[in-house]
């Protein structure tokens, strides 16, 4: 489908009832503290789309930390709707610091967004991901205080 036309309605509630979820998921198991979210959506035929958003997640509660959620919320809808592909990533900030480099310790996991889906990647996954340059191929060198780990299936039981 190319991500120009027009959805039908039924589907997009479904995928603004399917994200709602997905974002409720996230607020209650994602850890409490910061959390910036970049997604990528992309049909193959056109620019990718991307957002990057930035959370506070409390007890049982996601605060915004900018407007961008607004847009990560609706990109993940549109995903979902038009079957796109693309990703997302969630950086997690830890309040623990690095030995070797004193920089407070990231958390990072992601997802695969298929045909409109969100499928865990594993740790390994992500790190060669974030390792490599998406526009050449090349290797990157590796970002320091970042841990790396499994992302879980917010569907599955």
């Amino acid at each position: 489908m190319d991500l120009l036309d027009p959805l039908p309605h039924g589907v997009v509630l479904e995928a603004e009832d399917h994200t709602a979820d997905l974002l409720a998921w996230l607020s209650t198991h994602a850890g409490p503290g910061p959390h910036m979210f970049t997604c990528h959506v992309s049909d193959g035929a056109h620019d990718p789309l991307e957002v990057v958003a930035e959370v506070e997640l409390g007890k049982n509660a996601m605060r915004a930390m900018s407007m961008e959620i607004t847009a990560l919320s609706l990109m993940l809808s549109f995903a979902r709707a038009a079957k796109a592909e693309g990703s997302v990533i969630m950086r997690s900030f830890t309040f623990e610091t690095d030995p070797d480099s004193g920089l407070p310790i990231k958390i990072v996991r992601g997802w695969a967004i298929v045909e409109g889906v969100l499928r865990p990647l594993t740790a390994t996954e992500i790190m060669k991901a974030s390792r490599t340059d998406p526009r050449t191929g090349d290797s990157l060198p590796p970002e320091p205080a970042v841990e790396y780990v499994d992302s879980h299936d917010p569907f599955e039981q």
